[in-house]
């Protein structure tokens, strides 16, 4: 497919004139690394995640380009929160899916939005579950039943809804030439593609061999209709305990394959020749006759998430969702990750900027308690994203990063801190040290292994100040030396929360005390002598009286360019 959209030759320009880029005029920065849908048209690769799609050409590709293009709402597309994607090579037609229910047809530089399934009343989610093709009809499946659209005019040809069973899903659906089968949470369903009445869901048979168990995904392969059946067996800490089950029609009758059990089967596609199971960390590759393993990325602190593939002749494409666009080369055996330049994730909890660098992390805490969201610190520089996440997991389980900051008299210097597992030293994109209680002041709560750092904010002389929530000692300062200076004058209990240290032009520190109606907010004066703590002072101000504002709540404080 051509590049999509004018906007594309725009972003072209932009993109050599990224020094110029007009003030007030906003941009993107979306994760281009975490995929959920991939498709293949004669010419290109796409790649969906929540909010964008990378694309990259095969000419590219087989020239040793590694980083795709983006696309997003702001680029061209109808939306946001993009579900599935899917490619009719047949009709030259990509098919771009949201969670809304939404839908982008895009064919010959021309995109076509058609909303009646996200304008339409129903009961139930409007979550695609998948996106087939024939002929010309667009099979779109839903949990409610299909909705099928004509490619040719984009026009809904008919609905079958099949939630007029009490608590049955549709899953997934497979085509073969005379029949249509439906995989649901009560069982496989199929029909006659003659029938007249495929809209009524009672004049579908229930394939009675396979029984009500649930079936998430089917797929027709070699003449035959291969269908997996959930485990949905786990054990109190939620760990599969029984693989998933797969079965297959063959002359007329469903017997069990043994060689395609897998534990948690997420997608099946096939080539003229092989049946590729997914499952979260491999690809089962099954010829008809037998059937082998390709395990993805063997790391010990960064783990594969493959959700679903597109096969291109000789390579299998696999989507990611925690690292990339994976092309396995099935000549060579060789497996390489494609992403476009983007921060690792989304989620952005805070940021901060010095000498030309960005710095912002991915974690947060659920009312003040641990989230255990996975290690994320992004940074931009010189219009390039880079990430670090597995690289915190070499020092203990780490996890909530909620604040960083670049050290003004060494950008290439920042500090990341956890709300559970102290304090990070990052230098040149790397994670040099951990500072926990085995190394510093931080100290944890009560049965917590580190300490909760909320606050990081460097002075004029390059010294690190640190807030160390629900402990006795709450700020603390890391010297240019290396060493620490617990301060004494401010102290606290199991419940206090010193979320924010900001350190003003006159070298005042200001700490925010977020769960706090009464004492919000003070601000202490080390004197500029940090190691004499005698001299030092330390106000509690009164939000209400001395602002005149209503609320005591203070989230965050700064200062402008007057000192106020």
């Amino acid at each position: 497919m051509k590049r999509i959209l004018f906007v594309f030759l725009m972003l072209a320009v932009a993109g050599s004139m990224m020094a110029q880029i007009p003030i007030g005029t906003f941009r993107d920065h979306l994760s281009y690394n975490q995929f959920y849908s991939v498709a293949v048209s004669d010419d290109d690769i796409y790649a969906a995640s929540e909010n964008g799609i990378m694309y990259i050409s095969k000419k590219d590709v087989n020239s040793g380009v590694r980083e795709g293009l983006k696309w997003s709402k702001s680029d061209g597309l109808s939306d946001v929160e993009i579900a599935k994607i899917a490619y009719d090579k047949k009709n030259s037609t990509l098919v771009v899916a949201y969670t809304n229910g939404n839908l982008d047809f895009i064919k010959n530089d021309q995109l076509t939005n058609v909303p009646d399934v996200k304008n339409k009343q129903l009961n139930g989610s409007k979550v695609i579950e998948q996106i087939c093709f024939s002929g010309n009809i667009c099979y779109l499946v839903y949990q409610f039943g299909v909705v099928t659209i004509d490619l040719g005019t984009y026009l809904v040809v008919d609905t079958w809804y099949t939630n007029t069973v009490p608590d049955l899903l549709t899953r997934n659906m497979a085509l073969t030439d005379n029949r249509i089968y439906l995989a649901t949470t009560k069982g496989v369903y199929s029909i006659d593609k003659q029938n007249t009445s495929v809209a009524d869901f009672g004049a579908w048979q229930l394939e009675g061999e396979l029984g009500n168990r649930e079936f998430n995904y089917l797929h027709s392969f070699k003449n035959k209709v291969y269908a997996n059946r959930r485990s949905q067996m786990h054990d109190d800490n939620w760990q599969l305990i029984q693989s998933d089950s797969v079965f297959v029609l063959d002359a007329g009758h469903w017997r069990y394959e043994p060689l395609l059990e897998t534990e948690d089967t997420r997608f099946l596609v096939s080539s003229e020749d092989e049946l590729f199971l997914l499952n979260w960390n491999s690809v089962l590759v099954f010829d008809g006759g037998q059937a082998s393993v390709r395990f993805f990325y063997d790391d010990p602190y960064r783990s594969p998430s493959l959700y679903s593939a597109a096969v291109d002749q000789d390579k299998l494409w696999v989507a990611d969702n925690q690292n990339g666009l994976w092309m396995w080369h099935r000549e060579y055996n060789v497996i390489e990750l494609l992403a476009a330049n983007g921060p690792l994730s989304d989620k952005c909890y805070n940021l901060c900027y010095e000498g030309g660098a960005l710095a912002s992390v991915a974690g947060g805490y659920i009312g003040w308690a641990p989230a255990y969201f996975a290690p994320v610190c992004n940074f931009f520089q010189q219009e390039k994203w880079s990430s670090l996440s597995s690289e915190f997991q070499q020092y203990g389980v780490a996890r909530d990063m909620i604040n960083v900051a670049i050290n003004p008299l060494n950008p290439s210097e920042c500090f990341v801190g956890s709300w559970g597992n102290g304090l990070f030293k990052c230098v040149d994109g790397k994670v040099v040290m951990h500072y926990d209680e085995s190394n510093s002041p931080l100290r944890g709560m009560i049965d917590e292994e580190d300490g909760r750092v909320s606050g990081l904010c460097f002075d004029s002389y390059g010294n690190l100040w640190v807030t160390n929530s629900n402990t006795t000692f709450l700020l603390m300062v890391l010297k240019t030396d290396g060493n620490w200076v617990v301060i004494n004058r401010l102290r606290g209990e199991l419940s206090t929360v010193a979320q924010y240290v900001y350190v003003d032009s006159r070298g005042y520190k200001w700490i925010t005390f977020p769960r706090s109606t009464t004492q919000s907010l003070c601000v202490f004066d080390d004197n500029k002598t940090i190691e004499n703590q005698t001299d030092d002072r330390l106000r509690w101000v009164d939000m209400n009286a001395a602002a005149e504002v209503e609320s005591s709540v203070v989230k965050c404080i700064t200062e402008d360019k007057n000192g106020r």
